[in-house]
C-alpha cells in the first residue's frame, strides 16, 4: 500500500482480527475452510445465541493518517497497511505455510509481536496524538481521507481529530485485549479477494 495517495484511488477497509492459537490452528491446517462464513473461528468468535465478528475494521485512509501520526516508517519492500511501531509481519501464505484465499492481502502477527505492538501503542496517548495533528503537514504529506460520498478525497482538517482520536483509542483497546489473551493478528485489507468471501461487513 503506497504512503502517498493519489486523488483516483479508492480507500478500502482494514480490518484488524485477533486470532486465538485454536482459530490460527484451523488457518494453518484448512486455509480456505478456516475462512467458511458465517461460522468462521478465524473471523468469528461464538456466544450465547450466535456469532459474534472478532475483528476491529476501519477505514484505510484512517489507518494510513494513524500511521503518520505515530511516525512509523515502513521498512524497504513493506507493504503492511499498519502494524504501530516497531513489529514486522509476515503475508499470510508466508505465515501459514499454504495458499490461502488472502495471498497478497493479509500478513500476521504473532503473539509476540502483538504485545509489541501494544507497547507501542500505549506509549502514545490520545493527547499525545492531538499535539501531533496537524492538518496541513498531512496535506502536504500527500495523504487525504475518504469523502462522506465515498467517490473521492478531500484534505484532512482539524476538525476531523476527534474521529481520529475515537478510531485510535479503538485501535489501542483491541490491541490491548489481544496482548491479555496472547492472540495474534491478522492485519487485512477488504478488497479484491477478501470480497470474494462475502464476509458480510458492513
Amino acid at each position: 500500500m503506497p504512503l502517498l495517495w493519489e486523488a483516483s484511488e479508492m480507500s478500502a477497509n482494514c480490518l484488524f482480527l485477533a486470532l486465538p492459537q485454536t482459530a490460527w490452528e484451523q488457518l494453518r491446517s484448512e486455509p480456505r475452510t478456516g475462512l467458511d462464513v458465517p461460522s468462521s473461528p478465524v473471523l468469528y468468535e461464538e456466544e450465547e445465541g450466535g456469532y459474534a465478528f472478532r475483528g476491529l475494521t476501519l477505514q484505510e485512509d484512517v489507518v494510513d493518517a494513524l500511521r503518520f501520526l505515530l511516525g512509523e516508517a515502513e521498512e524497504p519492500g513493506s507493504s503492511v497497511p499498519f502494524v504501530a511501531t516497531r513489529a514486522s509481519a509476515r503475508p499470510i501464505d508466508e505465515a501459514v505455510g499454504q495458499p490461502t484465499p488472502l495471498d497478497g492481502q493479509a500478513w500476521y502477527l504473532s503473539p509476540d509481536e502483538v504485545r509489541r505492538v501494544e507497547v507501542g501503542l500505549a506509549r502514545v496517548t490520545a493527547l499525545e496524538l492531538a499535539s501531533r495533528f496537524d492538518a496541513e503537514e498531512l496535506e502536504d504529506s500527500g495523504l487525504a481521507k475518504l469523502a462522506e460520498g465515498l467517490d473521492h478525497l478531500e484534505p484532512w482538517m482539524e476538525e476531523d481529530l476527534p474521529a481520529l482520536q475515537q478510531s485510535y483509542a479503538e485501535l489501542v483497546e483491541y490491541f490491548q485485549r489481544a496482548a491479555e489473551r496472547r492472540e495474534g493478528m491478522l492485519v487485512l485489507l477488504e478488497d479484491g479477494p477478501v470480497s470474494a468471501l462475502d464476509l458480510g461487513m458492513e
